[in-house]
């Protein structure tokens, strides 16, 4: 298949990562494919959601099992977000991660999930107790789970396996086919003059990293555009927030 008439709502990983075989494999072909089309101003919601649902089921298996079980998936992966289903980054998370399980048709392990959510969404215990509470939930955890969500991202009717150049011409026709100048445009047109030209500068030598995401402002569901360089020492330099009209509006970095 030509690259460039691969629908929008394919899974796309490398086939060098398809030929290792292994599930963080898979996980990092993923990432890097979202990656690429994130920095060409592609909306996760543009995006094929069974990609998001494989690999934030692949956190969480591997964090549970690898780690140290749901306590440490809670408290680092979602940040330390005491509800898991209304926290802005958690209930995308959660969602995911619910939806996966669902569609991989293992009630137990779905069982196991929703009694997680329901420690997280409760009332704020002692640390030891909600960690006892945790610690059954290991004890009952589906091990068969990362294999199930192996299998189940290999059998996607929607599966697309390209050579890594074959991807770059992929994210490319993607990225003509999202508008993504008149995005980028609007977008900048939001800035501060100050900021507008630094960060037109990092672009000019392909160190302006965009990174969309999504937020709610007054009850209004708005994408996100963070601005970000390559060097990690520089601060970041705040966001774009796209409204559901098309228009900008410039955020500050949150300090």
């Amino acid at each position: 298949m030509n690259p460039r008439d691969i629908p929008d709502d394919a899974i796309v990983i490398s086939r060098r990562d398809l030929d290792q075989g292994g599930p963080v494999d898979l996980f990092s072909s993923l990432h890097d494919v979202v990656r690429r089309l994130r920095s060409a101003l592609i909306h996760d919601d543009e995006i094929s959601p069974v990609v998001f649902e494989y690999t934030d089921v692949y956190v969480y298996t591997i964090m549970v099992m690898d780690d140290g079980g749901h306590s440490d998936y809670a408290g680092n992966y979602l940040h330390g977000a005491d509800e898991c289903g209304v926290t802005g980054h958690a209930v995308r998370e959660c969602a995911r991660v619910r939806a996966g399980i669902e569609a991989l048709g293992r009630p137990a392990a779905l069982e196991v999930w929703d009694r997680f959510v329901a420690v997280e969404n409760g009332p704020n215990d002692e640390y030891r107790l909600r960690n006892d509470r945790f610690t059954e939930l290991d004890d009952q955890f589906d091990w068969d789970l990362q294999k199930a969500n192996v299998e189940r991202l290999l059998a996607h009717p929607k599966l697309v396996v390209l050579d890594n150049d074959q991807i770059d011409e992929y994210v490319a026709a993607r990225k003509e086919r999202s508008n993504y100048e008149a995005r980028r445009r609007n977008a900048f047109a939001a800035l501060p003059s100050d900021l507008l030209e630094e960060m037109t500068r990092f672009e000019k030598r392909a160190d302006l990293v965009w990174a969309t995401g999504s937020k709610t402002v007054d009850g209004t569901p708005v994408k996100t555009y963070h601005l970000r360089t390559q060097d990690p020492s520089r601060p970041t330099g705040g966001a774009l927030l796209e409204f559901p009209d098309g228009t900008f509006r410039y955020e500050p970095p949150q300090w």
